[in-house]
């Protein structure tokens, strides 16, 4: 069994998506491990690999991979990702509609960094 971030995939769960033949086929198994690790979700039977990826998006990531599936039956799925992402700093966000954009690689790089920050020793380049 997959042991990957401290997380067993769940070998049971379906992550068949039938929008994958648009995807890159090197790529298809780890979408599929995403799924089963519950890292990343597609919406019902499709995963929209072309479609852009948005702040809340990779909130949820980036809180997955950390913590795990949280509460997502609020009206607002994403709320809870968001709440433990702005209790961690991972982002400063404070309007919603924000968040409901598409992100922007820099974004990407500073949640990611915010992550590493308080979760991995930094050891500076060598030069």
């Amino acid at each position: 069994a997959m042991n990957i971030l401290w997380k067993k995939a769940d070998e049971t769960k379906n992550c068949s998506f039938n929008d994958l033949w648009n995807a890159d086929p090197s790529l298809k198994n780890y979408i599929s491990s995403a799924c089963k690790l519950g890292i990343m979700n597609g919406v019902g039977d499709r995963f929209y690999p072309t479609n852009s990826i948005t702040k809340w998006e990779v909130l949820a990531i980036v809180i997955r991979m950390i913590y795990g599936k949280m509460d997502e039956s609020w009206a607002i799925w994403y709320q809870s990702y968001y709440n433990k992402a702005k209790e961690l700093g991972i982002t400063n966000e404070t309007n919603l509609t924000n968040i409901s954009k598409p992100v922007t690689r820099y974004e990407v790089a500073l949640m990611i960094y915010r992550v590493a920050q308080k979760y991995l020793t930094i050891q500076p380049a060598s030069r």
